[in-house]
Formats: structure tokens, C-alpha cells, sequence
């Protein structure tokens, strides 16, 4: 749910507490409104943290799944990697897993922001950031220096799954960025610049 959302649910639940005749039913609304509000705010904020891990998962997966192959475009240019069957669906579920929980994020849960820290604000821009390095720096190998000398018998079809499955990972990376740095912003929001 989104933030204005909650505050809907707040006030109608805060609205009844003007409705109650009694001065005793009064403060058992209010603190029965108080323990809903605390109730969504903590579900919303597990919600948050679950669909969170997810992506970090699936960003950590990504990097480390890459690694080697990075690796293999950078020692030799223009060299077909081999057919290993066994990574395509497991990136594919990750990516698939990871691209789920950012929009159902964005649709649905608001960004948590209890109290601004500034150090760990600092922490979570630095670390989305961080997150798009390799993705950028694949990217920059497999474009700029391996397909410029890929050899004429390369298998067309192995390299057109690899290139929709590379935009796809590096579309995961960069919306699990925008997450990391929408929390940066929102836990740093209420500090002066």
C-alpha cells in the first residue's frame, strides 16, 4: 500500500474515536487505533525488508554468477563462451524473482523512513550505486570490446539468448539501484542539506 494509503486507513480509524459518546470508549478507540497504526506500519515495514532481500539476493546472485564469465570477456575478446545449460534457468528465475518484488514494491508497499540517519543514508546511496558497477562495467566489455571481434562462426541463436538475458540482468541491476537509493533518500529525507 502506498503511504497516503495508510494515512487514509489512519484517519478512518482515527474518525471513529470523534463518533463515540462515551469519554471511555474514546480512549480505548484511540489506543486501539494506535496498535492498528503500529500493526500496519510494522507489517508494511517486514513487507518492505522481504521484498528488499529479494533483490540484494538476486543482485549478489547476478555478481557472483558473472563473475567468471566477465572474466572470460575480458581474457579473450571475441571469443564464444561455452553452453552450460544449468545457469540460464537459475538467472532467469533470480531476474524473473527480483523484477516481482521491485514492482510489486513500487506498487504496493510505501518506503519505510522512520527516523533520518545520515550515515547510513550514506551507506544505502553508496551501496545502490556500488550495485550498478558491474552491471555497467559488463556492459561496457561485452559491447565495446567483445562483440567488435566476435568470430564469423559464432552460434547467432546462443548469442541472441545471452544478449536478451545480459538486458534483462542489467535491467534487474538498475531497478535493484533505484531501490537502494529511494530508501537512501527516504531515511536521509527530513535532514538539512
Amino acid at each position: 500500500m502506498k503511504q497516503w494509503a495508510l494515512l487514509e486507513l489512519r484517519d478512518r480509524f482515527s474518525g471513529s474515536v470523534a463518533a463515540s459518546p462515551k469519554q471511555g470508549q474514546r480512549d480505548s478507540t484511540r489506543s486501539g487505533n494506535r496498535t492498528i497504526s503500529s500493526w500496519l506500519t510494522e507489517r508494511v515495514g517486514a513487507v518492505y525488508l522481504l521484498l528488499l532481500t529479494v533483490q540484494i539476493t538476486g543482485v549478489i546472485f547476478i555478481v557472483l554468477n558473472g563473475l567468471p564469465v566477465f572474466r572470460h570477456l575480458v581474457a579473450h575478446p571475441g571469443e564464444q563462451l561455452p553452453y552450460t545449460p544449468y545457469q540460464n534457468p537459475a538467472t532467469i528465475v533470480m531476474v524473473v524473482a527480483m523484477q516481482a518484488a521491485y514492482w510489486y514494491r513500487l506498487l504496493c508497499v510505501p518506503v519505510p523512513s522512520r527516523r533520518s540517519n545520515a550515515i547510513l543514508s550514506h551507506l544505502l546511496l553508496f551501496l545502490g550505486r556500488l550495485t550498478f558497477i558491474f552491471g555497467g562495467s559488463l556492459f561496457a566489455v561485452v559491447f565495446f570490446r567483445h562483440l567488435p571481434e566476435i568470430d564469423q562462426g559464432a552460434d547467432t541463436w546462443l548469442m541472441l539468448r545471452r544478449g536478451l538475458q545480459l538486458a534483462a540482468s542489467l535491467f534487474a541491476l538498475f531497478c535493484a539501484t533505484l531501490e537502494l537509493e529511494r530508501l537512501g533518500r527516504a531515511v536521509g529525507s527530513s535532514q538539512q542539506d
